[in-house]
């Protein structure tokens, strides 16, 4: 029996097993007429392929926009931080202070990046002097980063969908791969070849 093909397989391996198949029941003559078992094999592929690729990239954007929201929005508030330890003159405790950073500027920029983003935009109504020089940086990257945690989210379904493709071709793949293994081996029995024939179709490398 050809090795089943599994979910975590990469496509271009699932490619390589379809494509092997493909050329070697056109190089046999007594296997030849087979070939149209095979028939939408490439199509599903390149369905999967595509939908993948657009899924990864997505994927990326999405990582590159909210690390670069992320990175941005720290600066900036770090950079507020700096101005505002110095209006209070270093004390971390005072109630200005603590207004905006609780406890310190480094412990504040290393929360989740929603929890982040929400805090400094319930600063912005704030008519602090010293906020003010920082206010557009501020409600800049805020936004950004909003928009980049919510598109990561919204990806989480297609992502999802994605997976549940993957596992469908692998399933389907397979199961169409042990029908024509099953009719390989009725040919083999009727023209009396040896059962190393019928295996010679399917790849017998893992990958």
């Amino acid at each position: 029996m050809p090795r089943p093909l599994g979910v975590r397989e990469p496509l271009e391996a699932m490619e390589d097993e379809v494509v092997y198949t493909l050329s070697a029941l056109q190089s046999d003559p007594r296997a030849v007429a087979l070939l149209p078992m095979t028939e939408g094999w490439l199509e599903l592929l390149k369905d999967a392929q595509k939908f993948d690729r657009r899924t990864r990239a997505r994927v990326v954007n999405a990582e590159a926009r909210r690390v670069v929201a992320n990175q941005n929005l720290d600066d900036a508030c770090e950079a507020f931080a700096t101005d505002l330890l110095a209006a209070v003159g270093g004390d971390t405790g005072a109630e200005r202070w603590r207004g905006f950073f609780g406890a310190s500027a480094a412990r504040f920029i290393r929360q989740a990046l929603r929890k982040q983003a929400l805090a400094v935009a319930n600063w912005l109504v704030s008519d602090d002097p010293v906020l003010e020089p920082h206010r557009r940086a501020l409600e800049q990257w805020t936004r950004a980063a909003s928009t980049a945690v919510e598109d990561t989210e919204a990806l989480a379904v297609i992502r999802a969908r994605n997976q549940v493709r993957r596992e469908q071709l692998a399933e389907d793949l397979s199961r169409e791969r042990d029908a024509l293994h099953a009719a390989l081996t009725d040919l083999a029995s009727e023209c009396s070849l040896p059962p190393a024939w019928t295996g010679a179709f399917f790849r017998r490398s893992a990958q």
